[in-house]
């Protein structure tokens, strides 16, 4: 049986990369103060449960990393709907950006391998 090909350690490495998109590429792209509220909000919740999973890159693992699947789920129901947000979705960019990130989001959950035990060096 294969394996997810992302580990506990990669899956970190991305949840950082994505909260710094989240927080970055809406004001290099020019969307309304609202939207990009919205995202710096996003990318702070996401940065701030990633530190805090029991994994590699945690600062602090309080959260399982199992739990941490569940609230990337729910993140991800969050930016799916926030097309409907309508900072959002009055602006083409906002809407592709927002998709974007929701479907990089979910390639990444789906591509996990959850059940990997996190080797933590502490």
């Amino acid at each position: 049986m294969k394996t997810k090909p992302l580990s506990p350690s990669l899956h970190g490495v991305i949840d950082y990369v994505f909260s710094a998109a989240l927080f970055a590429v809406p004001r290099f792209v020019g969307l309304n103060k609202k939207a990009k509220r919205f995202y710096i909000g996003q990318a702070i919740n996401t940065a701030a449960y990633s530190a805090v999973t029991d994994y590699p890159l945690g600062i602090k693992h309080l959260i399982p990393y199992k739990t941490h699947r569940t609230v990337d789920c729910i993140n991800i129901a969050v930016l799916v709907s926030a097309t409907f947000y309508e900072p959002i979705r009055k602006d083409k960019r906002a809407v592709g950006f927002n998709l974007g990130m929701a479907a990089a989001a979910l390639v990444t959950v789906l591509l996990t391998n959850w059940d990997a035990v996190p080797e933590l060096n502490n």
